[in-house]
């Protein structure tokens, strides 16, 4: 091990994960995931804490007239 990658095991660890083309596809999905998460409230037209689980289970009579 040079002084070099001994200073520095974050650049040797991103050198490692570039060559690994699968990782960086899942480095890409998690970072998505998390970004998702992150902007959620942005996302989401519908506040999840006002919901109406009673009225779940009814069905739907569509309109035949």
């Amino acid at each position: 091990m040079t002084k070099a990658s001994a200073k520095r095991p974050a650049h040797t660890a991103w050198r490692r994960l570039k060559k690994n083309k699968i990782a960086i596809v899942g480095l890409f999905i998690v970072s998505l995931y998390v970004a998702c998460a992150i902007f959620a409230p942005y996302i989401s037209p519908y506040d999840p804490t006002k919901q109406n689980l009673a009225k779940s289970f009814f069905r739907r009579v569509p309109s035949i007239f």
